[in-house]
């Protein structure tokens, strides 16, 4: 099970002023989190709740079912297994890689998203465009949790 502890980042080395805290096998994905502009993060939040890839080239989120044979043959020699079905492939170059269940993950975000929201306007200067498309992306990404069952 994927635990986490959000909380205010008291440094203000933490451009997100959002310190994450998981167990050291969640490194890869504590530290792509990280390598994530906060001016980005909302563009990041909507990828994730229609669960297509986001990255570049020393971080990456990759989507099961956005990934070809060929791709998930690379997260099994990575992971020394094969890569599962609401799975997602989290790669940072000075880190390392790891599978996270695909809804943990994106309870993660979703939490993250709010922490940053909240603790980043709190610390630093932030436009009211980027609060406002921070809100509309939590909004998409909880839609996108709770499903179709309730109505969205």
């Amino acid at each position: 099970m994927m635990k986490w502890v959000l909380k205010k980042s008291n440094g203000t080395d933490n451009p997100h002023a959002v310190e994450l805290r998981m167990k050291p096998e969640f490194d890869p994905l504590v530290t792509a989190i990280y390598t994530i502009d906060y001016e980005l993060f909302p563009e990041f939040m909507t990828v994730v709740s229609q669960s297509e890839n986001w990255g570049f080239s020393y971080a990456y989120f990759r989507f099961y079912d956005c990934m070809d044979l060929a791709e998930r043959d690379v997260v099994e020699r990575f992971e020394g297994r094969r890569m599962k079905p609401a799975e997602v492939f989290v790669y940072q170059e000075y880190v390392g890689t790891v599978l996270v269940g695909q809804i943990h993950f994106n309870q993660l975000i979703l939490e993250y998203g709010h922490a940053l929201l909240l603790y980043k306007s709190q610390r630093d200067l932030v436009s009211a465009a980027w609060v406002n498309e921070m809100k509309k992306a939590l909004s998409i990404l909880t839609a996108h949790i709770l499903g179709p069952s309730n109505g969205h």
